[in-house]
C-alpha cells in the first residue's frame, strides 16, 4: 500500500490504481451532523488493499455518491468490478452511474464462487473483514472524540484516523494473502 500524501489524511492528490476488484464505501454516522462522513477501501485483483479516501458530507451540489464517483475518476479509477458498503443503497446506485459495469454486493458481500471465481471470492471476503475492522475502529474513535465543529472537521478526523490505521491494513492484508495462498496450495485442508 504505497500512497503519497502531502498531509496526514489528505487524499485529494493521491493517484489511485485504474482498476479495483472491489470498492467498499462506508459511512461513519456523526452524532452532530445530518449526514455521515464516507470513507473507502479498495481491493486490487491481487488482494492488495488501498485506502481510497474519506469524504465529508456534501451540502448541496451533486449527491454524495456522484461526488465520490467523480473524485475517484479524477484520481485515476477507470473500472470497479464490485461495489459494497455500509451506506444507503442510493449511494451505491449513484456510484454505479459513474462506474456503470460495477455489480453491487449486498448483505454479507460474499458472492458465490460460481459468480466470481474462487480467488476473487477469497479476496472479497478478506477485504470485507478488513472493512469491518476499520469501521469498528473508526466508529470507536469518533464516539470517543465527541462532536465536531463542522463537517470538514469530521472529514479531516476520519481521514487522519485512516492514515493512523494504515499499518493495521497492511498487517491485515499480509495475513489475508497468506491464508489465500495456503488455500490455493492446500485446497482440501480448508
Amino acid at each position: 500500500m504505497a500512497t503519497t500524501r502531502t498531509d496526514a489524511g489528505d487524499f485529494d492528490h493521491v493517484p489511485l490504481c485504474c482498476q479495483y476488484l472491489l470498492a467498499a464505501i462506508c459511512d461513519v454516522p456523526m452524532s452532530d451532523a445530518r449526514t455521515p462522513v464516507h470513507w473507502g477501501l479498495g481491493a486490487l485483483a491481487d488482494g492488495q488493499l488501498e485506502i481510497l479516501g474519506a469524504w465529508p458530507p456534501h451540502v448541496g451540489g451533486p449527491s454524495t455518491g456522484q461526488a465520490i464517483g467523480s473524485d475517484l475518476r479524477r484520481r485515476g479509477v477507470e473500472v470497479i468490478h464490485y461495489l459494497a458498503g455500509s451506506g444507503p443503497d442510493g449511494l451505491n446506485a449513484a456510484l454505479c452511474s459513474t462506474f456503470s459495469h460495477a455489480i453491487v454486493l449486498r448483505g454479507d458481500w460474499h458472492p458465490s464462487v460460481e459468480d466470481v471465481g474462487r480467488r476473487h471470492t477469497r479476496i472479497i471476503r478478506s477485504a470485507s473483514g478488513a472493512v469491518h475492522e476499520l469501521r469498528r475502529r473508526i466508529n470507536q474513535a469518533v464516539d470517543r472524540h465527541g462532536s465536531f465543529p463542522s463537517s470538514e472537521a469530521a472529514g479531516s478526523f476520519v481521514s487522519a484516523k485512516l492514515v493512523a490505521l494504515e499499518p493495521s491494513i497492511v498487517a491485515f492484508e499480509t495475513s489475508a494473502r497468506q491464508r489465500i495462498d495456503a488455500r490455493a496450495r492446500y485446497p482440501r485442508h480448508f
